[in-house]
């Protein structure tokens, strides 16, 4: 039996777009001379973005140290706002969270995201945190990043803390990507994959969660 589910954050909840993160960071980098090319270089390509999910840098070391790859400073408010700017609400979903919610179903968020991610969407998208408002595990907190085992980990120990004598087997975590998925099965969780809304219902259904 399902006792708790967790889902992913980015293209589950809210949907993200690295092609609109590119362009923008290329804007306020340079328009005319820098390249789609080059700042996926410098934002992944270097480590930097992983670096930041995984909190081995804060906020400010990220912003200092991309500047200091493209080599010029740039209005930090402006590179922030580049960065931070590439979500979009999965309206989809939010019918599934609300009759969860109404059932008393505890949920909780496993996420790969950076501080200024994160802080982003809690402002723009408050009813993310409404309708999921605690056991929140995220990778640049738990000083691990999904498929590794360790943010798994961090989860089951985050909801013992809420619920004790759960088991692994008994928690539910939804994910876009298959290698997340599996690695989620690897560590004992139950795992589907989100491709839509009508799908995950089906699955939640079949574990005997009824929503609509």
């Amino acid at each position: 039996m399902i006792r708790f589910v967790y889902f992913d954050f980015g293209n589950v909840l809210v949907y993200f777009s690295v092609p609109r993160l590119l362009k923008q960071v290329r804007d306020v980098v340079d328009a005319n001379a820098a390249t789609i090319e080059q700042m996926s270089e410098v934002v992944f390509g270097s480590g930097l973005e992983n670096r930041f999910e995984t909190g081995l840098i804060t906020e400010a070391e990220f912003l200092d140290e991309f500047q200091s790859i493209v080599g010029k400073k740039l209005p930090v408010d402006k590179l922030r706002q580049a960065v931070s700017d590439i979500f979009s609400l999965n309206q989809a979903i939010f019918p599934v969270l609300q009759s969860l919610n109404d059932a008393n179903v505890p949920r909780g968020i496993l996420s790969n995201t950076s501080i200024m991610h994160w802080e982003f969407c809690k402002i723009k998208y408050p009813i993310v945190h409404e309708l999921i408002p605690s056991n929140h595990v995220l990778s640049y907190e738990a000083g691990s990043m999904k498929p590794e085992q360790g943010i798994y980990k961090t989860a089951l120990q985050q909801v013992t803390k809420v619920m004790p004598s759960i088991q692994s087997q008994e928690i539910l975590f939804i994910d876009d990507l298959e290698h997340n998925v599996q690695a989620a099965k690897k560590f004992g969780f139950d795992a589907v994959r989100y491709t839509d809304t009508k799908n995950l219902t089906a699955e939640l259904k079949k574990r005997g969660l009824e929503v609509g």
